[in-house]
């Protein structure tokens, strides 16, 4: 029996160290490991426009800068695109083209509200090229993150795709100073008549011309990983969002990825890559423009709308709502416009996008590393406060 004793003595101790030294050795692990985001509540009203605070954990401690967001609605149908203050939705455009075929405000077709931007590719006698809407972002050496909505009507066409040339639409640019070194397309070549698109449809973000004229930047130059061509899933009348997401790195640590999404597509990402150099030694990222280029044709008119652009070292952490209660699994998207970050706050201005009031809807965070809460917290569009969370599962009385 004494003997029964001891082994059970030594039995338990072992087990308690065992038991120290686990829950030691687990408080040295950073929590930010196992951290996702989790909204606890939301004050104010989801209407378009309207303040939100929004509670929670793990949000991270910064959030991002946003040089501009445009739903268009601002402007006067026909007119070209303002550069005044505060002329968007948040800040403003720094320039167009200004050669007499600009981006106009237009009520053809809207992905939001009543307007979105539209670019004629017959004026000026269907020329090459120009037509563009500029943002200034600042001399970015960190991140950028780039969302728009892009649209083709049935029965159009992708510029250049009924004039001879063949179709190519680079949807838009990132630039530096001097144009063109540290600079980034994403180009379409590939006509409504035959989305969706394979490879070799669409170039996911592809290094543009250097100095030299070379179309692939080179070690010499900057070491750039060229993403190539890849999938696309566009249908002609429906709107269609592109996201672009790059960290700046002139020594192999940069990292970049493209994400498309519609209301036939889930949101996915189309191309990506990783320990990549992204920036001239030197370089800073200044300017993104919409279009970088097009080619004339007086059959085509194409329309962007919900644009949003920002930067720092959290550019791609957001609030978007989804209609659907886990984010990969959401086939329309809006992202708001934040005002202030933390941890566990913040403040963002709704923007319904697509959403109209009285629609249940689902409230993403998405942190800067590019987390996100697993289950959407339930909004009513347009209403007063939110729905009651989901019952959790899983669960069994003890007895």
């Amino acid at each position: 029996m004494k003997c029964l004793m001891k082994n059970l003595l030594k039995k338990k101790t072992c087990q308690f160290v065992f038991l120290v030294m686990f829950f030691m050795l687990a408080s040295f692990i950073p929590r930010t490991i196992f951290a996702v985001p989790s909204i606890s509540s939301i004050n104010g009203t989801v209407s378009n426009g309207q303040p939100v605070t929004i509670s929670g954990s793990a949000f991270g401690s910064t959030g991002p800068i946003i040089a501009i967001f445009d739903d268009f609605e601002k402007g006067t149908n026909n007119n070209e695109l303002s550069t005044l203050a505060n002329s968007a939705a948040v800040n403003q455009w720094y320039r167009l083209e200004n050669q007499g075929k600009n981006p106009v405000y237009s009520t053809y077709y809207a992905n939001s509200g009543t307007k979105s931007a539209m670019i004629d590719w017959g004026t000026d006698n269907a020329s090459e090229g120009g037509r563009w809407f500029e943002a200034d972002i600042g001399s970015i050496t960190s991140q950028v993150y780039v969302q728009y909505w892009f649209f083709v009507p049935i029965g159009g066409h992708v510029p250049g795709a009924n004039s001879g040339g063949g179709p190519n639409w680079k949807l838009m640019l990132i630039s530096g100073r001097p144009w063109p070194r540290s600079d980034y397309t994403q180009v379409i070549l590939t006509d409504v008549n035959n989305w969706p698109m394979g490879a070799w449809g669409f170039i996911c973000l592809t290094p543009w011309y250097d100095g030299s004229g070379l179309t692939e930047m080179t070690s010499a130059i900057g070491g750039y990983h060229d993403e190539g061509y890849c999938s696309l899933n566009p249908s002609a009348g429906t709107w269609h969002r592109m996201e672009v997401f790059m960290s700046a790195s002139s020594t192999g640590s940069g990292t970049m990825y493209t994400a498309e999404m519609n209301a036939n597509q889930t949101r996915r990402i189309v191309g990506s890559s990783s320990n990549a150099t992204t920036l001239h030694s030197g370089d800073s990222w200044n300017l993104v423009r919409f279009p970088a280029y097009g080619r004339g044709d007086s059959t085509s008119k194409t329309y962007y709308d919900d644009i949003y652009i920002a930067t720092g070292s959290a550019a791609q952490a957001r609030v978007e709502i989804g209609n659907n209660s886990t984010y990969s699994t959401c086939t329309k998207l809006a992202i708001t416009t934040p005002t202030f970050w933390s941890n566990t706050s913040i403040t963002t201005t709704i923007r319904t996008g697509s959403f109209k009031n009285g629609d249940i809807a689902y409230l993403y965070v998405i942190d800067a590393n590019g987390m996100v809460n697993t289950q959407g917290y339930p909004i009513i569009v347009g209403g007063e406060g939110w729905l009651a969370p989901n019952p959790p599962t899983g669960l069994r009385l003890l007895e």
